[in-house]
């Protein structure tokens, strides 16, 4: 079986499973969760069909069987994350344009050439994005993606603005309502002169995270410098609006905390520590949530891949047309009705904590302001 026959049929098996799937989810739970598995579904397929292809273009360029190269790869990355090749085993690699030449690998290998333009890679596991700027990393093209969409998006809404709202006014007046409603429960009605700083961060954030599960899109929040990035804009901001509410003095001296004068310079240290960590934990909160679901399921990819599951099914034997094929239909299942909608729900997810603690952030820097301009109400009265 070809790979083009092999990919025509994994995405038949998947678009079957997809639409039953999705008929029980419909009677069981409603529409929108047979929504969500059809979406799932339909990014499975082209998640797949974009792994197949990206193989053979490498495959093509190498010589190598795509089964073999797909293997080959897999080992290649976990053995580089692990340590450190052995030099007098492996010799000593070189590296060229993003790929890994190692000849001694090669040996005693008749169908695997030698030369650095056919050596192994990892890119189609990684899902290398389709678009490339030269000289531009990758997290800040899509990071600039990103910022056209949802500047098309709010361009498109506010072009033909109307008292009684419809199609993409209406949804972006939905969103922000619900903006709105969050604020007025963690911040009070005071906090929402902070609406364009929330909104910005969570709208971005959700749409980084949902580029991500396209096939060969990068999605700017798998990469640490646009996480950090964020956080520091938080850091900055929470600070900035606290010492405009209080003044720098009083700012600096809420970190000692009510406690006895002898106390204060320990809880001012200790104060210090925590808010440094912070954007730490902002940044490595939502990086290792997305990366964790791109590994995951460069996982699953490899195990279903033309060497794995549905390579074993379609080898002929008995025990792989049962064990592969059993295996292959419950991964694609895991994959379809699972995974994607897992993912999706992760991509919202991290979006509304990271907004979450945004806001906590912000209401702790100004509560203090709040309860002495209260204080002072209350005594001229």
């Amino acid at each position: 079986m070809t790979p083009g026959e092999l990919t025509a049929r994994v995405t038949f098996d998947t678009c079957a499973v997809s639409a039953v799937l999705a008929a029980l989810g419909g009677l069981v739970a409603g529409a929108s969760v047979a929504g969500g598995v059809l979406a799932g579904g339909a990014l499975a397929v082209l998640s797949f069909r974009w792994l197949v292809a990206r193989a053979a273009i490498v495959t093509a360029a190498g010589g190598a069987p795509v089964s073999a190269w797909v293997i080959g790869a897999g080992l290649r990355f976990l053995h580089g994350r692990v340590r450190d090749p052995p030099q007098d085993r492996v010799g000593r690699p070189d590296r060229a344009g993003g790929r890994v030449h190692r000849a001694a690998l090669r040996r005693g290998r008749p169908w695997a050439r030698v030369g650095p333009q056919r050596s192994l890679s990892v890119e189609a596991i990684e899902h290398p994005p389709i678009v490339r700027l030269p000289g531009i990393p990758d997290h800040v093209t899509y990071t600039w993606l990103v910022m056209v969409i949802l500047a098309a998006v709010a361009f498109a809404a506010s072009r033909n603005v109307r008292l009684v709202p419809r199609g993409l006014q209406n949804f972006l007046e939905v969103v922000l309502e619900q903006f709105i409603q969050m604020i007025d429960d963690v911040m009070g009605v005071e906090g929402r002169r902070y609406l364009p700083l929330l909104a910005t961060l969570g709208l971005f954030i959700v749409t980084a995270n949902l580029i991500s599960l396209v096939p060969g899109m990068g999605g700017p929040t798998s990469n640490l410098n646009t996480t950090a990035a964020c956080a520091l804009v938080v850091f900055v901001s929470y600070h900035w609006i606290g010492v405009r509410k209080q003044g720098a003095l009083k700012y600096l001296a809420h970190f000692a905390g009510p406690v006895p004068l002898a106390l204060k310079p320990l809880m001012f240290v200790i104060e210090i520590i925590s808010h440094l960590a912070r954007p730490l934990s902002l940044t490595l909160r939502l990086f290792g949530n997305m990366v964790g679901g791109h590994i995951l399921l460069a996982v699953i990819f490899l195990l279903m891949g033309l060497d794995g599951l549905i390579g074993w099914a379609l080898s002929g034997s008995a025990a792989g047309a049962i064990v592969g094929g059993i295996g292959g239909a419950v991964t694609i299942v895991f994959t379809v009705g699972f995974l994607y909608p897992l993912k999706i729900l992760v991509a919202f997810l991290q979006a509304f904590i990271f907004v979450m603690l945004t806001m906590l952030y912000i209401s702790g820097a100004i509560e203090e302001s709040e309860h002495h301009a209260e204080h002072q109400s209350e005594h001229h009265h």
